[in-house]
């Protein structure tokens, strides 16, 4: 039998990247944490974590993960409706991906701190990516566009995220539309994009009929990025709240009236019923319910859980 005790240290460890981090959350020894991890992979005949830095999983390792973290809560849980509580609060280690963590995540934090009595740990992460820390065990939950089920998990849809085409006055007043109508001059004007997979841009220009040929400066930070299309450096693919800012302060206008990228988001989360993630997962749906668009179809929420 596997030791709940290992499975706390192997959690810890991997959390943490490193032994001594984990004995400082543990509050005991480095060399108890070592035992504890070598005890548990004499016991599975495994190697379960790289002894590199930071401290890393191994793939077999990354499948125990997964049953300790869960093990973890539901103790956690379990001695919490005994009365008998740790002094540490429940961590909800969730995966974001970055645009919605820029423009409509903060509500949920606050939302779980006014609540107390749950730590989270955040990991921001692509979409693809995201999933992956999900089906490795690292998280339990994560926002993403990919709307598959990661094993062992259920996804519900959350809502639309709408992208709109800004470019400041100055560089829109140097590509002026020809007389005869063709769009094909968007395609030319410079761009700002994320980074290199960020494809936004050419999505939107694609649903106008337009191929890009415009040279792309890459801004990855969110900040970054809205100052670097308000200062005219090239136009980028902005969320509707940052877009009316930009509008209000005269920095930005729209490139095209009527183009506009969209993503439908999906929560994906554990199958198995744990307190504090249910308490986050409503969290974020009535948060995503105020902020994000509705959804469009009804397949884009065929895969609700039962209540």
């Amino acid at each position: 039998m596997l030791s709940s005790f290992q499975l706390e240290a192997l959690l810890a460890v991997c959390d943490a990247g490193s032994f001594e981090r984990a004995a400082a959350a543990l509050h005991i020894s480095p060399s108890a944490v070592s035992q504890r991890i070598a005890s548990l992979e004499r016991t599975v005949g495994l190697v379960l974590v790289h002894r590199s830095k930071p401290v890393m999983a191994t793939p077999t390792g990354q499948v125990l993960l997964g049953l300790a973290r869960r093990t973890v809560t539901l103790q956690q849980e379990a001695l919490a409706s005994l009365g008998r509580s740790s002094t540490d609060a429940p961590v909800v280690a969730i995966a974001v991906n970055t645009d919605s963590f820029a423009s409509w995540f903060d509500p949920v934090i606050a939302a779980v701190g006014e609540l107390g009595g749950i730590r989270l740990d955040i990991r921001l992460a692509d979409e693809q990516r995201s999933l992956e820390l999900l089906t490795r065990g690292e998280v339990m939950a994560a926002v993403s566009t990919d709307s598959r089920a990661a094993p062992g998990c259920e996804v519900v849809a959350l809502g639309r995220l709408r992208y709109l085409p800004v470019i400041s006055p100055t560089l829109a007043s140097r590509h002026t539309a020809p007389g005869d109508g063709s769009l094909d001059y968007l395609g030319r004007i410079p761009v700002v994009r994320y980074d290199a997979g960020d494809d936004l841009d050419t999505q939107l220009l694609a649903s106008l009929g337009v191929s890009s040929e415009a040279p792309a400066h890459h801004v990855p930070s969110s900040q970054g990025y809205l100052t670097a299309v308000a200062s005219g450096l090239g136009w980028g693919t902005l969320f509707e709240d940052d877009y009316r800012r930009l509008s209000d302060t005269g920095a930005g206008v729209l490139l095209h009236p009527t183009a506009y990228v969209e993503a439908t988001l999906y929560w994906h989360r554990w199958k198995q019923r744990v307190a504090v993630l249910d308490t986050v997962t409503d969290v974020v749906r009535a948060t995503a319910a105020r902020r994000l668009r509705p959804l469009r179809h009804e397949r884009e929420s065929a895969r609700a859980p039962r209540p």
